[in-house]
């Protein structure tokens, strides 16, 4: 699958897209979701996995929840009607 991405993204200007649940971060129970460094780490997770699936020319859109789909997906056909 990596080989074959990275054939379509060297070759193609075609913009690929994922949308993907932010997973559920485990950390030690001393630190708790609200905490600043549970931020960093997430924000810091997230960011590498951008950049892996930005090297096989998939450009994610995170979501917390399944349920946010629909209106993802309607904003997008919102704004490719313009």
């Amino acid at each position: 699958m990596r080989r074959l991405l990275d054939i379509v993204h060297s070759k193609s200007a075609t913009r690929h897209f994922a949308i993907m649940k932010k997973e559920n971060i485990q950390l030690p129970p001393s630190i708790e979701k609200g905490q600043r460094s549970y931020q960093l780490y997430e924000n810091f997770h997230l960011h590498n996995r951008n950049d892996y699936f930005n090297s096989l020319g998939i450009n994610v859109i995170w979501v917390d929840d399944f349920d946010e789909i629909p209106e993802v997906l309607r904003n997008i056909k919102n704004h490719y009607e313009r």
